[in-house]
């Protein structure tokens, strides 16, 4: 049978049984129910192995993990309220050089020159966009210098990229004349001077919700300058709140001819400054 000793509790000693069995057949080693196995306390390299292996899978995992939260962050984000408001500020300066531009052509073409001088003048959103006849005429514009969205009028307004546009054109006097309710001016008699009109006008822009499709209030004139305010002091919004038309025009002012505010307060009460 079995024989086992025991070495101070610690090893345990096996003795085979003493019989006879062909050298080939292996005999699988039998313990006794009381053999208590032994721990190494000494790692082998294949132990090593395997923590090493854990190792660097947890650097992996780890890695991976910030990569995904850095990709969270670098993922583009919808714009919070305030940069749609600087967009929005953006574009209406944008369309202000634009309306700039179209009057300029339209006044060196001579398309409407109502006295017929030939010196030519400045025209209404609805004429500047080809939806209303000229001043007096019964024929519009047919090459438009300002796109079709400019003929939408809509109180003698129109609205684009969250703000309020308004054209004025001066009467004998210089005083601002604003456009029909629904673009234009057919039967020329709102009062617009032939002579003024060659050369003066001025447009203001606004918020359509002070606070929410914009902030700062914009001017702009015969002259090029964009200028604007901040609009704390006034709030200019939608059609309800619009400015007056000498409100960019320095407090002395009384018609179109006048001084603008440039850098200083204007007759609304609001600095006005020349936008860069």
């Amino acid at each position: 049978g079995l024989e086992a000793s025991q070495d101070s509790g610690q090893t345990a000693k096996i003795s085979a049984p003493r019989t006879h069995r062909s050298p080939t057949a292996a005999s699988p080693p039998r313990f006794p129910h009381h053999f208590t196995p032994q721990f190494r306390s000494t790692p082998r390299a294949d132990d090593d192995y395997e923590m090493k292996r854990f190792a660097i899978l947890g650097v992996v995992v780890a890695v991976l993990a910030l990569a995904g939260v850095c990709f969270v962050a670098f993922v583009p984000q919808p714009p919070k309220t305030l940069d749609w408001l600087m967009i929005n500020e953006l574009a209406t300066i944008a369309t202000l050089k634009n309306i700039s531009s179209a009057q300029s052509q339209c006044q060196t073409a001579g398309v409407i020159d109502n006295n017929n001088n030939g010196q030519g003048e400045f025209g209404y959103f609805g004429e500047l966009s080809g939806r209303i006849a000229i001043r007096g005429g019964i024929r519009s514009i047919t090459q438009p210098v300002l796109s079709a969205a400019f003929g939408n009028i809509a109180g003698a307004c129109v609205s684009r990229s969250g703000y309020v546009f308004q054209m004025f054109l001066p009467s004998k006097a210089g005083a601002a004349v604003a456009e029909d309710g629904t673009g234009g001016d057919i039967t020329n008699d709102n009062g617009v001077d032939s002579g003024q009109a060659e050369v003066l006008w001025c447009c203001y822009a606004w918020p359509a919700f002070a606070g929410k499709s914009g902030n700062r209030a914009f001017f702009i004139n015969q002259s090029g300058n964009v200028l604007a305010s901040r609009n704390n002091v006034t709030k200019y919004s939608g059609t309800s709140r619009p400015p007056k038309p000498m409100a960019a025009f320095l407090p002395t002012e009384t018609n179109m001819g006048g001084t603008i505010a440039v850098n200083t307060i204007g007759t609304d009460g609001e600095s006005w400054s020349v936008v860069k």
